[in-house]
């Protein structure tokens, strides 16, 4: 009979005050169940989740539930979780996509990520402060301009070299906290420099694979080489390198197809180059047309040319040294001819223009033919022109050209008179 009492009594005490002690007499107050042990652990259930998402092997999600997970499949592995009543939860997250701040393991690259999936911006910050904003149209924007001479963009191991903002439209790329190249925009034209540093000169090279020093700016001394990194003058062209030519300059003629009288197209011939070498290695120049041009206009009082020999015209006189072999005459003189006696004379004319080289005669226009005047008493105007007529001279020895002028016709008596009133007259050499 003793015995048989002794177990309601102390199930009734169990029940009174709730508490379950495991290892101990004296379970905690506060705990349900309290298990004391030096030298044991607790196992809890061990089954295999499959994943997040689903309560399987249980029958359904219960809010509370603990076990550990003893596999991996899906997006679970090994390890202790608890269910929320819609997903288990590993221990230690805060929710079954959180990033842990020691790094997460399992994830999957293309599924978990770290960022936004609603259209705002994605925001770093330090101590508070955004350093650097990804938009939601994908640019990557440094929020903070560093102040100093120190990059805004770096590298752990080499924080002086890098990428900073100077200000609007301006930025360098920069090495040992120094800006080596710059680039700016501005409404009045852009720049990209090489600067000069803060306590040593930057020198500028551009290479290929066979050579260095293709061209190079020695800003020590302020010197250019092409083809050397040593130039020992302001401009320094090293041709040494087999092969190459030292200088080449194709294009002599003033406009791109040569149209100028004494000019050729551009090509790669001896004849176009303005400056080449001859064949024994000395450099030649070859002047362009166009760079030594002799002009005249005729002023003063008019002149009437009245004899069938040649007479200088005034003022159409021009003596130069020229610098080619060839040069081009062009010219216009303009007048009339002046009739006399009654109505019913005859008065036609002619009127002539020679050209004279160094007192030769070298060409003759003839304009005003026989049947340019009539019998009724009018002045006939006319104009003798020439455009680009070739004449040879020597180059470098000076030489006078003139135009010399004669007239005549039936009963003509009155001579030919160029009238610098009304008209222009005028003479040119392209040399």
């Amino acid at each position: 009979m003793k015995k048989l009492l002794v177990f309601p009594v102390l199930l009734i005490t169990y029940l009174t005050v709730g508490q379950v002690g495991i290892g101990t007499t004296s379970p905690n107050s506060d705990a349900a169940l309290d298990i004391t042990s030096t030298s044991s652990g607790l196992l809890l259930p061990r089954l295999a989740l499959t994943s997040t998402t689903s309560p399987s092997p249980l029958s359904s999600d219960v809010a509370g539930m603990v076990v550990y997970n003893t596999v991996t499949a899906g997006d679970v592995t090994p390890g202790f979780y608890y269910n929320n009543g819609t997903d288990w939860i590993r221990l230690g997250s805060s929710s079954s996509t959180g990033w842990s701040l020691t790094g997460n393991t399992g994830t999957t690259a293309g599924v978990n990520f770290i960022g936004t999936t609603d259209a705002q911006d994605f925001i770093i910050k330090t101590d508070n402060v955004e350093r650097v904003r990804i938009d939601t149209d994908g640019h990557i924007r440094a929020t903070t301009t560093v102040g100093g001479n120190t990059p805004s963009y770096s590298w752990q191991g080499d924080v002086d070299t890098g990428m900073r903002r100077n200000g609007s439209d301006d930025m360098s790329l920069m090495a040992g906290d120094t800006g080596l190249v710059r680039l700016v925009e501005s409404g009045t034209g852009n720049t990209v420099s090489i600067e000069a540093g803060t306590s040593v000169d930057t020198d500028f090279s551009v290479n290929s694979q066979t050579l260095t020093g293709m061209l190079f700016a020695d800003a020590s001394t302020n010197r250019v080489g092409i083809g050397t990194t040593a130039p020992q003058q302001m401009l320094h062209i090293d041709g040494s390198t087999p092969g190459l030519q030292t200088i080449r300059i194709d294009d002599c003629a003033v406009t791109p197809a040569g149209t100028n009288p004494g000019e050729s197209a551009t090509t790669n011939s001896t004849a176009n180059k303005a400056l080449y070498s001859d064949v024994n290695g000395d450099v030649q120049v070859r002047y362009v047309y166009g760079d030594n041009i002799q002009s005249v206009t005729l002023s003063g009082a008019d002149q009437n040319i009245n004899n069938t020999s040649l007479r200088d015209i005034n003022g159409a006189t021009i003596t130069f040294t020229p610098r080619h072999s060839t040069v081009y005459l062009s010219f216009a003189i303009s007048g009339y001819n002046p009739l006399s006696g009654g109505s019913g004379a005859d008065q036609q004319s002619w009127f002539s223009v020679g050209v004279t080289n160094g007192g030769s005669n070298v060409a003759n226009f003839l304009s005003m033919t026989a049947s340019a005047d009539d019998t009724l008493g009018a002045t006939g105007a006319a104009t003798i022109n020439a455009a680009n007529y070739p004449i040879s001279v020597t180059p470098g020895v000076s030489v006078t050209i003139k135009l010399r002028g004669r007239d005549g016709g039936n009963n003509h008596q009155s001579g030919f008179t160029i009238d610098k009133t009304n008209y222009t007259s005028y003479m040119t050499i392209l040399d």
